[in-house]
C-alpha cells in the first residue's frame, strides 16, 4: 500500500517539454530502473518516475543526440527553490558523490532533469512539495 502511494505521487509529477533518450542509454536506464533496490520512499519514487518518463520517452540514435539534453555524464547548472546548482554531473548510484558535483540519476534531481533540455522547467515532488527545476545549461 504504502509503494502504491508512492508510485501515485511519483505519477502526478510532471515536465514541461519533451524527454529524450539515446538508444544505448536507454537499456541501461530501464534496467536501472527494474532492478534499482532501495526501501527509502524517495529512492523508490525516483525510481518509479525513471520507469514511468522511460515508458513514454523519444528514444532517439546515439548518433542524432542533441547536445543540450541531460544524459549520463553531463554536466548541469539548474535553478532550484533551494538554490543554484552549478557544475552537477549526472552519474550512475555508484558513482555518486554530491561533494565532489557527482549527482546520482536515481537521486530527486537526476531523475528530474534526465531526457529534457536545457532551458526545460521540469517539476519535482522534493520533501517540503512541488518545486520547479530549471536546466539552465548542459555540457558533455
Amino acid at each position: 500500500m504504502k509503494e502504491e502511494k508512492i508510485a501515485q505521487s511519483a505519477i502526478e509529477e510532471e515536465a514541461i517539454g519533451t524527454l529524450c533518450i539515446s538508444k544505448s542509454e536507454f537499456e541501461v536506464l530501464k534496467n536501472l530502473a527494474k532492478f534499482h533496490k532501495t526501501v527509502d520512499p524517495i529512492g523508490i519514487r525516483c525510481r518509479i518516475k525513471l520507469s514511468k518518463e522511460l515508458d513514454v520517452a523519444n528514444v532517439i540514435p546515439d548518433e542524432e543526440m542533441p547536445d543540450n539534453v541531460v544524459r549520463l555524464g553531463s554536466t548541469i547548472d539548474v535553478n532550484t527553490p533551494f538554490g543554484r546548482k552549478v557544475n552537477l554531473t549526472i552519474v550512475m548510484p555508484g558513482n555518486a558523490d554530491f561533494q565532489k558535483g557527482k549527482l546520482s540519476v536515481m537521486s530527486p534531481i537526476g531523475t528530474a532533469v534526465l531526457g529534457y533540455k536545457e532551458g526545460d522547467q521540469v517539476k519535482w515532488h522534493f520533501p517540503k512539495g512541488d518545486e520547479l527545476i530549471t536546466i539552465e545549461s548542459v555540457r558533455k
